[in-house]
Protein backbone atom coordinates (compact mmCIF):
# COMPACT_ATOMS: atom_id res chain seq x y z
CA UNK A 1 0.00 0.00 0.00
CA UNK A 2 1.30 3.54 -0.46
CA UNK A 3 2.07 5.13 3.07
CA UNK A 4 0.65 8.07 2.24
CA UNK A 5 -2.51 6.51 1.69
CA UNK A 6 -4.42 2.68 1.79
CA UNK A 7 -4.33 3.10 -1.61
CA UNK A 8 -2.37 0.57 -3.80
CA UNK A 9 0.49 1.89 -5.99
CA UNK A 10 -1.03 2.18 -9.46
CA UNK A 11 1.75 1.09 -11.81
CA UNK A 12 2.28 1.29 -15.66
CA UNK A 13 4.66 -0.42 -17.30
CA UNK A 14 6.54 1.06 -20.98
CA UNK A 15 8.36 -1.67 -22.54
CA UNK A 16 6.88 -4.97 -22.98
CA UNK A 17 10.17 -7.11 -23.53
CA UNK A 18 12.30 -9.35 -21.64
CA UNK A 19 13.14 -7.31 -18.48
CA UNK A 20 9.61 -6.49 -18.28
CA UNK A 21 8.73 -10.24 -17.30
CA UNK A 22 10.48 -9.12 -13.39
CA UNK A 23 8.37 -6.28 -13.16
CA UNK A 24 5.04 -8.07 -14.09
CA UNK A 25 6.06 -10.70 -11.95
CA UNK A 26 6.44 -8.60 -8.87
CA UNK A 27 3.61 -6.85 -9.19
CA UNK A 28 1.45 -10.36 -9.37
CA UNK A 29 3.26 -11.64 -6.47
CA UNK A 30 2.17 -8.35 -4.23
CA UNK A 31 -1.29 -7.46 -5.63
CA UNK A 32 -2.23 -6.56 -2.09
CA UNK A 33 0.24 -3.31 -2.41
CA UNK A 34 0.14 -2.71 -6.24
CA UNK A 35 -2.11 -2.78 -9.47
CA UNK A 36 -1.21 -2.62 -12.82
CA UNK A 37 -3.25 0.01 -14.32
CA UNK A 38 -1.53 -0.08 -18.06
CA UNK A 39 1.03 -1.54 -20.13
CA UNK A 40 2.36 0.33 -23.16
CA UNK A 41 4.78 -1.24 -25.93
CA UNK A 42 5.37 0.18 -29.89
CA UNK A 43 5.17 -3.47 -30.94
CA UNK A 44 1.60 -4.96 -30.35
CA UNK A 45 2.90 -8.58 -30.44
CA UNK A 46 5.05 -7.76 -27.05
CA UNK A 47 1.91 -5.94 -25.52
CA UNK A 48 -0.59 -9.58 -26.55
CA UNK A 49 3.19 -12.05 -24.99
CA UNK A 50 2.86 -9.36 -21.63
CA UNK A 51 -1.10 -9.91 -21.25
CA UNK A 52 -0.96 -13.18 -22.03
CA UNK A 53 1.76 -14.11 -19.18
CA UNK A 54 -0.65 -11.83 -16.97
CA UNK A 55 -3.53 -13.84 -17.71
CA UNK A 56 -2.40 -16.78 -16.01
CA UNK A 57 -0.94 -14.76 -12.61
CA UNK A 58 -4.26 -13.05 -12.27
CA UNK A 59 -6.12 -16.01 -13.21
CA UNK A 60 -8.17 -15.08 -9.95
CA UNK A 61 -9.13 -11.58 -10.62
CA UNK A 62 -10.14 -11.48 -14.27
CA UNK A 63 -12.06 -7.52 -13.03
CA UNK A 64 -8.20 -6.38 -12.40
CA UNK A 65 -6.76 -7.81 -16.01
CA UNK A 66 -9.55 -6.46 -17.93
CA UNK A 67 -8.95 -2.74 -16.46
CA UNK A 68 -5.67 -3.01 -17.41
CA UNK A 69 -5.41 -0.52 -20.81
CA UNK A 70 -2.93 -1.39 -23.75
CA UNK A 71 -0.79 2.05 -25.29
CA UNK A 72 0.91 1.64 -28.36
CA UNK A 73 2.82 5.03 -28.05
CA UNK A 74 4.24 6.58 -24.75
CA UNK A 75 2.39 9.76 -25.85
CA UNK A 76 -0.78 8.75 -25.38
CA UNK A 77 0.24 7.51 -22.05
CA UNK A 78 1.78 10.29 -20.89
CA UNK A 79 -1.31 12.67 -22.17
CA UNK A 80 -3.67 10.35 -20.36
CA UNK A 81 -2.13 10.54 -17.35
CA UNK A 82 -1.75 14.10 -17.94
CA UNK A 83 -5.21 14.60 -18.66
CA UNK A 84 -6.28 12.56 -15.94
CA UNK A 85 -7.80 10.04 -18.19
CA UNK A 86 -6.11 7.22 -16.05
CA UNK A 87 -4.61 7.38 -12.63
CA UNK A 88 -0.77 6.58 -12.34
CA UNK A 89 1.36 6.11 -9.67
CA UNK A 90 4.37 5.09 -10.91
CA UNK A 91 5.67 4.67 -14.53
CA UNK A 92 8.54 1.22 -14.99
CA UNK A 93 10.60 1.85 -18.08
CA UNK A 94 11.51 -1.66 -19.17
CA UNK A 95 13.00 0.06 -22.40
CA UNK A 96 16.37 0.03 -24.25
CA UNK A 97 18.92 2.48 -22.09
CA UNK A 98 18.79 5.46 -25.33
CA UNK A 99 15.36 5.94 -24.34
CA UNK A 100 15.35 6.40 -20.42
CA UNK A 101 16.14 10.36 -19.90
CA UNK A 102 13.49 10.79 -22.73
CA UNK A 103 11.01 8.86 -20.91
CA UNK A 104 11.77 10.20 -17.45
CA UNK A 105 11.74 13.45 -18.26
CA UNK A 106 8.27 12.82 -19.66
CA UNK A 107 7.12 10.84 -16.44
CA UNK A 108 8.33 14.10 -14.28
CA UNK A 109 6.28 16.71 -16.93
CA UNK A 110 3.40 14.78 -16.16
CA UNK A 111 4.01 15.06 -12.43
CA UNK A 112 4.45 10.78 -12.00
CA UNK A 113 7.02 9.18 -10.10
CA UNK A 114 9.46 6.79 -12.27
CA UNK A 115 11.46 3.50 -12.12
CA UNK A 116 13.77 2.75 -14.90
CA UNK A 117 15.77 0.21 -15.69
CA UNK A 118 19.98 0.42 -15.73
CA UNK A 119 21.65 2.30 -16.81
CA UNK A 120 19.95 5.38 -15.85
CA UNK A 121 21.63 7.62 -18.75
CA UNK A 122 23.65 6.83 -21.13
CA UNK A 123 25.41 10.53 -21.46
CA UNK A 124 26.18 12.37 -17.91
CA UNK A 125 24.11 15.43 -19.19
CA UNK A 126 21.13 13.50 -19.75
CA UNK A 127 21.55 11.87 -16.08
CA UNK A 128 21.72 15.31 -14.41
CA UNK A 129 18.55 16.66 -16.53
CA UNK A 130 16.33 13.33 -15.11
CA UNK A 131 17.32 14.33 -11.72
CA UNK A 132 16.83 18.01 -12.05
CA UNK A 133 13.12 17.39 -13.83
CA UNK A 134 11.97 15.03 -11.26
CA UNK A 135 13.15 17.36 -8.52
CA UNK A 136 11.48 20.41 -9.91
CA UNK A 137 8.42 18.37 -10.88
CA UNK A 138 8.41 16.86 -7.20
CA UNK A 139 8.36 13.15 -7.94
CA UNK A 140 10.46 10.00 -7.40
CA UNK A 141 13.10 8.94 -9.43
CA UNK A 142 14.23 5.03 -8.86
CA UNK A 143 16.93 3.10 -10.71
CA UNK A 144 17.13 -0.69 -10.87
CA UNK A 145 20.24 -2.31 -9.90
CA UNK A 146 18.64 -6.10 -9.97
CA UNK A 147 22.07 -7.85 -11.02
CA UNK A 148 23.02 -7.94 -7.26
CA UNK A 149 20.32 -10.42 -6.34
CA UNK A 150 22.50 -12.68 -9.23
CA UNK A 151 23.51 -15.62 -7.51
CA UNK A 152 26.87 -15.30 -8.98
CA UNK A 153 27.36 -11.58 -7.94
CA UNK A 154 26.28 -12.69 -4.84
CA UNK A 155 28.74 -15.09 -4.67
CA UNK A 156 31.91 -12.59 -5.63
CA UNK A 157 30.32 -10.37 -2.57
CA UNK A 158 30.78 -13.39 -0.22
CA UNK A 159 34.40 -13.84 -1.85
CA UNK A 160 35.49 -10.75 -1.56
CA UNK A 161 33.81 -9.73 2.13
CA UNK A 162 36.08 -13.22 3.47
CA UNK A 163 38.84 -11.96 1.91
CA UNK A 164 39.52 -14.55 -0.50
CA UNK A 165 40.62 -12.10 -3.48
CA UNK A 166 42.93 -9.52 -0.95
CA UNK A 167 42.64 -6.02 -1.29
CA UNK A 168 40.67 -5.01 -4.40
CA UNK A 169 41.83 -1.66 -6.09
CA UNK A 170 39.59 -1.87 -9.01
CA UNK A 171 36.47 -4.13 -10.57
CA UNK A 172 35.43 -4.30 -14.06
CA UNK A 173 31.76 -5.72 -14.96
CA UNK A 174 30.62 -5.83 -18.52
CA UNK A 175 27.17 -7.25 -18.29
CA UNK A 176 25.78 -8.35 -21.86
Amino acid sequence: MNRYTDQKIKIAIIGCGRISKNHLKSILLYPKFCQLRAICDCDLKRIKEAKEFLKVGLIDDQKSYEKIKEYNLEDDLFNDIKNKKINIDLVVLATPSGFHSRQVIKAAESKVNVCTEKPMATKWEDGLRMVSECKKNNVKLFVVKQNRFNKTIELVRKQILNGRVGKLGLITVNVF
